[in-house]
């Protein structure tokens, strides 16, 4: 974010408040006087903006979550909603790119990057969930979907895969790559780095495991620009733990 600067030195303030008397008593008014009136009235326009931008960045409902197939962060619709440009621009083109080598697969795969979530959202696991079904990710009729979930300053890291994915990849072989290749990476504050080689190591089992399908089975996307799949919220219901 950008850093506002609005203060200015008393020797500074002193001049140009005799340049502003001079000015007047020309019957002129001060060119000076109006540029730091102007500059100053753009840097509180542009604190306000920040704020609510930051505000925006902290969603507490799955409506809030910028989709990068209909808002694209870098031209194109990609697969990648990093809205506060967290990441390298480098590192959300390796993330598109791993996501589009999935599809071959019967994969579709989003990053979903975020500083945190709102103070009223209680489980960020579940709010991945519910924002992979709001947005269908997932082949419509396979439900090979994956929403992988970084929050950055609550240090939090959600996986939801679709139900006919988790047959592909096991709860045991996601912990060993989190631990393994994603974890050490985290540990050197590199975030962007450790995402991408999650995504690169989950590629690396699909490539290696029996393909749901076949074929590549097309599909129409749905209005949120995804395939329609879903995933289990069973274990979020009232009274689960």
């Amino acid at each position: 974010f950008l850093l506002v600067n609005t203060g200015s030195s008393c020797c500074h303030g002193h001049i140009l408040m005799m340049r502003s008397i001079a000015w007047r008593q020309m019957g002129l008014a001060s060119p000076v006087a109006g540029v730091k009136l102007h500059k100053l009235r753009r840097n509180i326009c542009i604190s306000r903006t920040l704020r609510a931008e930051q505000e925006k960045f902290l969603p507490g409902r799955v409506h809030d979550v910028i989709n990068p197939r209909l808002i694209p962060m870098d031209g194109t619709p990609g697969w990648v909603s990093d809205a506060a440009q967290l990441l390298e621009p480098s590192e959300r083109r390796k993330l598109n790119a791993l996501c589009e080598q999935m599809r071959p697969h019967n994969v579709e795969a989003t990053v979903v990057v975020l500083d945190a979530l709102s103070s009223d959202v209680t489980s960020p696991s579940g709010f991945c969930a519910a924002l992979m079904n709001f947005w269908g990710v997932g082949h419509p009729r396979l439900h090979t979907g994956m929403l992988l979930l970084l929050l950055l300053s609550q240090k939090s890291l959600s996986l939801r895969l679709g139900f006919g994915l988790r047959r592909t990849l096991s709860t045991e072989k996601l912990e060993e790559i989190q631990r393994g290749r994603m974890m050490p990476l985290f540990a050197q504050q590199k975030p962007g780095q450790a995402l991408c080689e999650g995504m690169q190591a989950i590629l690396e089992e699909l490539q290696a495991a029996p393909s749901p399908s076949r074929s590549v089975e097309p599909y129409e996307p749905n209005r949120h620009g995804f395939g329609g799949g879903q995933t289990p919220i069973d274990e979020f219901a009232p009274g689960k733990k």
